[in-house]
């Protein structure tokens, strides 16, 4: 049986990253790729490599629409490797911090944080020292969730 991994495309500049991901996992015959696609992630798509949401979805196995929140990626009873968002938007980053997950994307990440399951972002655009303050606010979060299991 093939092992789920969750690949979340966000909004930030790096599209390329997500497609070479998504190419590198279809070479996996054990992993079966769910993607997530945002609104921001499919304008970044086209504008950095002229792909649409068609595009990046026949590189994975499943596709699950952003503003269905009951899709299988948001349950914990849904099994997974864990998620990876590539790239990772400071919006995004932003949500998975302050637990607003008003998307499909948003609460995949927190349920995969919920979970214990591995949650890797990809984040882009992060100089400035409110977005470094974010990432800090996910790291104590991740590093606590794992000290308290």
């Amino acid at each position: 049986m093939k092992k789920r991994l969750v690949v979340g495309v966000s909004g930030a500049s790096g599209a390329p990253l997500a497609v070479e991901l998504l190419r590198a996992l279809q070479a996996n015959p054990e992993v079966e790729t769910h993607l997530i696609l945002t609104r921001g992630g499919e304008m970044t798509l086209r504008q950095e490599m002229g792909l649409t949401a068609a595009d990046i979805s026949a590189l994975a196995d499943f596709t699950h629409d952003n503003a269905n929140i009951g899709a299988a990626p948001a349950s914990g009873s849904w099994k997974s490797l864990g998620m990876v968002v590539c790239p990772c938007s400071m919006k995004t980053v932003a949500g998975i911090v302050s637990g607003y997950s008003d998307n499909l994307l948003l609460r995949a990440a927190d349920c995969m944080l919920k979970e214990r399951r591995k949650l890797v972002l990809v984040a882009r655009e992060s100089r400035s020292e409110e977005h470094t303050s974010e990432l800090q606010s996910l790291r104590h979060l991740v590093c606590r969730l794992l000290l308290e299991k």
